[in-house]
């Protein structure tokens, strides 16, 4: 059988190590997909900056900090330099008015020498992105593929499901992220760092769309003809007024559904283009 991993004491032990990254428990973000208005995320920090220096920061330029948490990517010294991997972490300010004042007067000033970026969850796009992870020790909790990734250096991770199959895990989770960019980054640390000792394989989930409100008298081969030059369309299907197409490539449905996502009309009517968070 598969070898299993994590033993008890070291699910314990990655645990506490992403306590410095999870959410204090006051403000801790649930495995929802939901987010509180006045926490902030923070990125293009130095790696030896200090979160009293941060704070002082903020608090000391007319923002007031609730609290905060500083994280890094843990195996940032594989990445190499430049590829990307800079100091980042959580902020929650103490009301809305101070979100606001920091976000107008502080994103994109120096800090220490680095230009401090501010991002507010309510700049996030509407439409996640799903992907996959494989090769996971079978005995991993969600609890501990969002630690062992969040100490790795992902962000905007918002839901993390592990995957069954009859009762059984399979090895493989599904992840939602906010923002396509959150997402991709996430795809580079699985590819070069080693996560539960092991190396992971994150693959974005993007290939297929939802279609609805369809003419009653739509065609399977009307669906392939409106998306196709987008890219190759490698399956369609329609039965009442509900379809999916599927593309060969992530790139094609992302590009289909930024273009089509409010302007197919198939047979005079307009459809409805989603993408697929369940297939």
């Amino acid at each position: 059988p598969p070898q299993r991993l994590l033993s008890s004491r070291a699910r314990k032990r990655l645990r506490a190590q992403a306590a410095d990254v999870v959410l204090p428990e006051a403000w801790d973000v649930p495995n929802d997909g939901t987010h509180d208005p006045l926490v902030v995320f923070v990125s293009n920090l130095k790696y030896d900056v200090t979160r009293e220096e941060l704070v002082a920061h903020l608090n000391n330029r007319g923002a007031t900090v609730a609290n905060a948490v500083l994280f890094r990517a843990r195996h940032s010294e594989r990445l190499g330099e430049g590829a990307g991997a800079t100091g980042h972490g959580l902020i929650k300010f103490a009301d809305q008015a101070s979100v606001d004042h920091a976000m107008a007067t502080m994103h994109g000033t120096n800090f220490l020498g680095r230009k401090l970026l501010l991002r507010q969850d309510t700049e996030r796009k509407s439409v996640r992105t799903k992907a996959v992870l494989h090769n996971l020790p079978l005995d991993v909790e969600w609890q501990d593929v969002r630690a062992e990734l969040l100490l790795a250096g992902a962000v905007g991770l918002t839901r993390v499901d592990i995957m069954y199959d009859a009762g059984r895990p399979t090895g493989r989770a599904t992840l939602r992220f906010d923002r396509e960019e959150d997402c991709e980054y996430a795809q580079q640390l699985c590819a070069r760092s080693t996560l539960f000792g092991r190396r992971l394989k994150l693959k974005i989930y993007g290939q297929q769309l939802v279609l609805k409100k369809l003419p009653r008298e739509t065609t399977r081969q009307d669906i392939i003809e409106a998306f196709e030059h987008f890219g190759t369309v490698d399956w369609a299907w329609c039965s009442g007024s509900s379809g999916f197409v599927r593309f060969h490539s992530d790139e094609a449905a992302r590009a289909a559904l930024r273009t089509q996502k409010t302007s197919t009309v198939l047979h005079g009517r307009k459809v409805s283009v989603e993408m697929d968070r369940f297939g």
